[in-house]
């Protein structure tokens, strides 16, 4: 039993690391580029506006120069952020989709998950659980589609089975590999 939640455990771990390092990245590249940015719509110092520079686009409400309020944040390679910030950071609640379709919906805090939160990947995988700093830390679940081979389902793109697998305060903590 408790080999399989470790491996559980460890998978979930992967993805959401590379998840946490996607969005440090992200929040790291946009600190510089705030300096640089281009108003090309609205007011952009205490308003709504829109704001773009090095591919990097904003648009949503401004206060001090900064994104504070609601917004939607386009990168370069085509992740898109929309939800709350406070002082220029990813605060509250927000969904950040992957160019590659897996999207995070939940509570962020410096530019990271934090708090209650849902990754849905695009092979169907949905983790739902805890995040702090980026990381899952529990208590959670994660839910699993299955498509068996030469069924119906599998043609139509549904799911034949799920498979439901909790995990609690009792399970082990994420560590790296």
């Amino acid at each position: 039993m408790f080999a399989m939640r470790h491996q559980q455990w460890r998978r979930v771990a992967r993805r959401t690391r590379s998840l946490a390092f996607g969005l440090a990245l992200a929040g790291a590249l946009t600190l510089p580029l705030q300096a640089r940015a281009q108003c090309v719509d609205g007011d952009c110092i205490n308003g709504s506006g829109t704001k773009i520079t090095r591919g990097h686009k904003y648009t949503g409400e401004f206060r001090d120069n900064h994104r504070h309020g609601f917004g939607v944040y386009e990168f370069p390679n085509g992740d898109v952020y929309q939800g709350e910030f406070v002082e220029g950071d990813m605060e509250g609640k927000g969904t950040y989709q992957y160019a590659n379709g897996d999207v995070y919906e939940g509570a962020f805090k410096d530019n990271q998950p934090d708090g209650v939160g849902e990754f849905r990947y695009q092979d169907g995988t949905r983790v739902h659980g805890v995040f702090h700093q980026g990381i899952l830390v529990g208590p959670g679940q994660e839910v699993v589609s299955e498509e068996l081979p030469d069924s119906d389902a599998s043609q139509t793109g549904a799911a034949d089975s799920v498979q439901v697998r909790p995990w609690g305060s009792g399970g082990p903590a994420i560590m790296g590999d």
